[in-house]
């Protein structure tokens, strides 16, 4: 009985081990580089100034920080959003959470966290698609806070970072932000409006957290050439 239960403990720790250890198959532990362990962005300007074509830029990003347009699609309501002079606060009070280098995978991590990240437009264009007609278009006001945002860059070729090439991925803490929206997005006789409005609706928290996902990129090449080191390129901001 006793070489009977010894046999079970064996079995189950060298599966217990197997799942363990394949719970991270992709671990870089031993790839993995902190330049700047503390975050510190004196250090980590210093890494790209070295390791990209870019320019050491001091100046902190604008608050509010203006875009002068963008879009947003959202496919499942059939509905193109194009905002115009929007106003974006809280990227000045952003942290720095993560920054890493991968030798093995060649690339650069770097996280950015916010508390509170709003989204403000007097001028959102709503366009209504229609199968084989030009779209319905509305236009009135647009306000979104979405709390605790992070968002992520991960830039291939550590020895020679290329903004253009950063994958940008955002994510909100809140899965249903407050919103508002001026009642003229949807004032049409249409039913095309009334279908496509009411399914936008119906999917709120999901369309507001997916449109976030799209505005990730503008955010965070933003931050990089205000707060870290300047490209050279340009993504719609301006001064007001």
């Amino acid at each position: 009985m006793r070489n009977y239960l010894c046999l079970i403990f064996i079995l189950v720790s060298f599966f217990g081990c197997a799942k363990s250890s394949s719970e991270h198959p992709g671990s870089d532990y031993d790839s993995i580089r902190r330049p700047c362990p503390s975050f510190n962005i004196d250090c980590i300007r210093s890494y790209f100034q070295y390791h990209a074509s870019c320019v050491p830029h001091y100046e902190p990003i604008p608050d509010p920080l203006y875009l002068q347009k963008y879009s947003l699609y959202i496919a499942n309501s059939n509905i193109t959003v194009e905002l115009n002079d929007v106003k974006v606060q809280g990227l000045l009070n952003a942290k720095i959470v993560e920054f890493y280098i991968n030798k093995r995978t060649d690339k650069l991590v770097l996280a950015i966290e916010t508390e509170k990240l709003t989204v403000e437009t007097p001028r959102m264009l709503m366009k209504y698609l229609r199968k084989a007609q030009e779209p319905i278009e509305l236009v009135d006001n647009l306000y979104v806070g979405y709390g605790v945002v992070t968002i992520t860059a991960t830039m291939p070729y550590i020895n020679n970072i290329q903004l253009t090439n950063a994958e940008v991925t955002a994510y909100a803490e809140d899965g249903n932000p407050p919103y508002t929206m001026g009642p003229n997005i949807n004032n049409s006789s249409d039913p095309v409006v009334k279908t496509s409005y009411e399914h936008l609706l119906n999917n709120i928290p999901f369309n507001i957290r997916e449109a976030f996902v799209t505005q990730g990129p503008l955010f965070m090449a933003n931050y990089i050439q205000y707060n870290i080191c300047d490209f050279g390129l340009r993504f719609n901001s301006y001064s007001h």
